[in-house]
């Protein structure tokens, strides 16, 4: 079984490619890296090109500095230092237009601007980054005071390549391999030879709650390697965390009607930035001095930086930080990064729990009533053992699907 699996998966993995397209180096987080910041950005989108070696930069944000600036922006890739440059967006008003920020103005700032990154510089940054999947990178810019040195704002950025483990490849072949060993059991079962279909359900079970284990790890709000999370999102079908359009549509709906407040977070992306949180970012300490969070999305102080780690008990909610981004952790990070909002995930998985127990109901009703007809024709006479024993086949099957399910009903 285990070598099915490893064959299967790596099968999935070679015919899926991780990506396609021009070499890039983007970003479309946003993390506020510094106290009492005088600057705070909802939008901010990076996209670095080596072919032209040109950074575009989309910045939406608001100030309360008045004066003139400087910027520092450095970029990081595990940890090692590959570009760094200082902007004075006074003297680089000739080359590019940045308004707003010579001098800066208390205000909303929407500046975007290009910038030209020396060839020396590019051949700094290693090849693995554009081809290495979930990249663990970041970008970070401060921007200082001109007259004092004074920091007086900080924004960092996580940093992808577009490249990733999350591969559909690999939930087709491990919907597969689940889905024929449930099969071949049921199957085994009806011929009459119990024995071997106890031996393939039981390890059938036991590989769907490793698939379990293993999305559970990406629910946890802990610190996670970047393509340790997106690998676990592989896993996750098996908690029933399965976007359907109409699906997700019904219980946005639903909510609304029952006086609830769904989450928005999927359609201001094109607003704002949503922060998943991961292991390169820091704790938010300002947010767990509260031993409890409410479940609907709530600002948090300005100070908010991440919610990477954890010190208290929180109750699940989309944390918006006071520039007005979103951070998401958790479970909250696998419903975003699903295309699910927040607030429909736990429905989302409760129909899909109702939909395999009706399902398995009714496949051993519809085999019960196709075998009556074999025998009564004179068909086949294999099924003997099932016709007479089908009604604890059915219970046997829907105490199964729940014992199975039972981690995802707890959990989500």
């Amino acid at each position: 079984m285990q070598t099915l699996l490893r064959s299967s998966l790596l099968l999935a993995a070679a015919l899926s490619p991780v990506a396609k397209g021009e070499k890039l180096l983007m970003s479309k987080s946003l993390n506020t890296c510094q106290e009492e910041s005088g600057f705070s950005a909802s939008l901010f989108d990076v996209i670095y090109t080596p072919e032209n070696n040109s950074a575009r930069i989309n910045l939406d944000a608001l100030s309360t500095i008045q004066g003139k600036v400087v910027i520092d922006l450095a970029v990081s890739v595990y940890g090692y230092p590959v570009f760094s440059t200082v902007i004075d967006p006074c003297k680089a008003q000739k080359e590019v237009k940045l308004e707003g920020l010579c001098p800066m103005v208390p205000g909303p700032i929407k500046s975007p601007f290009a910038l030209t990154v020396p060839a020396d510089t590019a051949k700094q940054i290693p090849g693995i980054a554009y081809t290495i999947p979930d990249l663990d990178a970041k970008v970070r810019v401060l921007v200082n005071l001109t007259s004092t040195a004074e920091s007086i704002a900080c924004v960092e950025a996580s940093i992808s390549n577009g490249k990733t483990v999350d591969l559909p490849g690999v939930k087709a072949a491990t919907v597969a391999i689940a889905g024929l060993a449930q099969i071949a059991s049921v199957v085994l079962g009806a011929l009459g030879h119990s024995n071997a279909a106890a031996h393939v359900a039981s390890n059938s079970l036991s590989l769907f709650g490793y698939f379990q284990a293993v999305a559970i790890v990406g629910l946890t709000g802990v610190r996670l390697p970047p393509i340790v999370e997106a690998w676990t999102m592989n896993f996750q079908w098996s908690m029933g965390i399965i976007r359907g359009v109409h699906t997700q549509d019904f219980l946005t709906w639903y909510q609304r009607s029952t006086g609830g407040t769904p989450a928005k977070i999927l359609s201001s992306l094109s607003n704002l930035s949503v922060q998943v949180a991961k292991r390169s970012l820091e704790t938010a300490s300002d947010v767990v001095r509260s031993p409890m969070v409410p479940r609907t999305p709530v600002p948090a102080p300005a100070a908010v930086t991440s919610i990477s780690s954890t010190a208290g008990l929180f109750r699940r909610g989309n944390i918006m930080t006071g520039s007005g981004s979103y951070v998401v952790y958790g479970l909250q990070r696998v419903a975003f990064k699903s295309k699910i909002e927040t607030t429909n995930l736990f429905m989302t998985g409760l129909i899909f729990f109702c939909s395999l127990m009706a399902a398995a109901a009714f496949i051993v009703m519809v085999s019960k009533g196709i075998c009556e007809l074999c025998a009564k024709k004179k068909w086949c006479g294999k099924f003997s053992s099932f016709r007479h024993d089908w009604l604890t086949i059915l219970k046997g099957s829907l105490a199964k699907v729940a014992l199975v399910l039972f981690p995802q009903i707890t959990i989500l």
